[in-house]
């Protein structure tokens, strides 16, 4: 399966890599185990358009979104506020639940957490990938991992990889 025209957005939805053409949609599901994946077509018609803004943290305890009108990110604990970890709170009790990782002058395209952390938020933004530090204790670092065009990218929480697609090149950043 291929785009005459290449790819225009990556998307992850439960699961599955999707790759969006001018009038297709492509959906990758992965089996990591055999190595091995499971491609269908849809049409865009079918297909909701705008990914997500939403992910949840591996463990399921951390909640991070996208402020679009902001090009802000954010993320929130979601178990009790005496459990929050050091990173997103150090000082006792911990008023807020809610936490603010950073704003950007331009659209953040797609934003998840780094696979295998959470302490760690993955943004494309403009030209580049970049990772966050959540701890804002003494400042928050930031630094690209991909420049390029106009990339986006999508993670699997169980590898250890992003994969950045920019200007129709799908690509693998590792981590390990």
């Amino acid at each position: 399966m291929f785009f005459k025209k290449g790819i225009s957005k990556i998307f992850w939805e439960n699961g599955a890599v999707l790759l969006k053409g001018e009038k297709n949609v492509i959906r990758a599901v992965f089996n990591m185990d055999n190595q091995t994946v499971k491609a269908t077509l849809e049409a865009v018609s079918d297909f909701p358009v705008d990914h997500k803004t939403d992910r949840l943290s591996a463990n399921q305890k951390q909640h991070l979104w996208r402020d679009n009108k902001a090009n802000a990110i954010w993320v929130e604990w979601l178990e009790e506020k005496e459990n929050t970890p050091y990173y997103l709170c150090d000082k006792k009790p911990c008023e807020d639940t809610k936490y603010f990782i950073s704003n950007f002058s331009y659209p953040v395209k797609n934003a998840d957490f780094m696979p295998g952390r959470r302490d760690i938020i993955m943004a494309a933004v403009q030209n580049s990938v970049f990772i966050l530090e959540v701890d804002g204790r003494g400042g928050r670092m930031s630094f690209p991992i991909y420049k390029g065009k106009d990339p986006t990218f999508a993670v699997f929480q169980d590898e250890k990889k992003a994969y950045v697609l920019d200007d129709g090149v799908l690509s693998a950043v590792n981590f390990e």
